[in-house]
């Protein structure tokens, strides 16, 4: 018994979608395995092509040649971002309310800013942060702290797996490693309990609270 079958194969591309229309005959043949059991199958006997062809189309790039797909998912991503860190901060507030760290009038300026005549320590995060290791904080203290954790997300080092993958040493990303094992050592080789209270001390001696500003060797991501 022969079987008779058109099957349609795509070539796709990001400029181009290459087609071929085939036609295939199969014939029934017996297949016996070794423990005795029979089965019907079919192979190939005969065939031929029907068509053949290609479309070609512009390639979805900009003019730097960069992908747009690339570009509509960094977009996306920093969109999540955004909304994610709107969700996790109003999820704090909400927290801070119920367990009485702020008033339900709870004014952002008044809490978060600094005002006239203040001294900066009693601002600074990371001196606050550095002095919860001394002292008890305040209410508001505890929140500022809790407040400046959750708009950060959080401190990261590198597993021991991520920083046995490669990568170019000249790139960016491998400059930002090299930075955060060199910055990971330093911490484990030293006396700092926490990290912001790390941050504190080098902040204290640099004078610079901005990686922008900082060596890449020397970078510092906020916790």
């Amino acid at each position: 018994m022969i079987n008779q079958k058109n099957i349609l194969g795509l070539d796709i591309g990001i400029g181009s979608v290459g087609w071929g229309l085939v036609q295939l005959k199969e014939e029934k043949y017996i297949d016996e395995k070794a423990d005795g059991t029979v089965l019907e199958k079919y192979k190939i006997c005969d065939g031929k092509i029907i068509d053949t062809g290609v479309r070609t189309f512009q390639v979805p790039q900009d003019r730097q040649k960069k992908s747009l797909a690339l570009q509509r998912g960094l977009a996306r991503r920093s969109r999540k971002t955004i909304r994610r860190k709107a969700r996790r901060l109003k999820s704090l507030i909400r927290l801070a309310r119920e367990f009485d760290l702020i008033k339900d009038n709870f004014n952002h300026d008044d809490i978060l800013k600094p005002k006239k005549g203040d001294k900066e320590n009693n601002w600074d995060i990371w001196f606050i942060r550095k002095e919860a290791l001394e002292r008890k904080l305040s209410d508001q203290e505890l929140f500022r702290v809790l407040y400046h954790i959750a708009k950060h997300r959080g401190f990261y080092f590198h597993t021991k797996a991520e920083e046995l993958q490669k990568e170019d040493a000249k790139s960016e990303a491998g400059k930002v490693k090299a930075g955060l094992i060199r910055i990971r050592n330093k911490f484990e080789d030293s006396k700092w309990e926490t990290v912001g209270q790390m941050f504190w001390e080098e902040f204290k001696q640099t004078n610079t609270k901005n990686n922008r500003k900082r060596n890449t060797k020397d970078i510092l991501l906020p916790w």
